[in-house]
């Protein structure tokens, strides 16, 4: 029943980057839209009807492969919340939140630690390592839930305030001297 909900997560999420989208906000457009296509994307590894798990069943029994191939997905998803992207010499979404709040950058660092982990247990099949990765999953989820409260709540908010710490203002531009 979960892969449901994850499916159905990502369609969620999806649309809200299609909304940021149309109000301007080009930074969480590419979030949402991002995550919401992964959470698409792993749902649909787990829904019986795209067969996917049944293709990597032996005997009844999933294949080392499979994890495998989950982990290095996830490995994938790392890589892509914490590295550049070398064509547009823009690095990609923690440093993009820096200019954001402090919110924003942990859940997107503790989501990174979280893909890390898990997909380090799917290679690995360690149980510490799949315990530290729900562990940072669920501080992603605090985080997130900060700043969706302290952006529902901020100055503008209705009656009561919650404020956000906002990371202090690092210049990222190249300047020849």
């Amino acid at each position: 029943m979960y892969e449901r909900f994850i499916f159905y997560g990502g369609i969620c999420q999806f649309i809200v980057g299609l909304v940021e989208m149309f109000c301007g906000n080009t930074f969480g457009a590419t979030v949402f839209c991002s995550y919401g296509a992964l959470n698409l994307s792993y749902g649909a590894l787990f829904l019986p009807a795209l067969g996917v798990t049944a293709a990597y069943t032996v005997d009844g029994v999933l294949s080392p492969q499979y994890s495998q191939a989950v982990g290095l997905f996830l490995w994938c998803w790392f890589v892509v919340t914490m590295l550049t992207t070398v064509l547009t010499r823009s690095l990609q979404f923690v440093i993009g939140a820096l200019r954001s709040s402090v919110a924003i950058l942990s859940t997107l660092v503790f989501v990174a630690l979280a893909f890390a982990t898990l997909g380090t247990a799917e290679f690995t099949g360690s149980d510490a390592a799949r315990i530290s990765g729900g562990a940072f999953s669920i501080c992603a989820a605090i985080c997130a839930y900060w700043g969706a409260v302290s952006g529902f709540y901020g100055k503008d908010g209705a009656g009561a305030t919650f404020h956000s710490l906002n990371v202090p203002a690092v210049s990222l531009g190249y300047s020849q001297v």
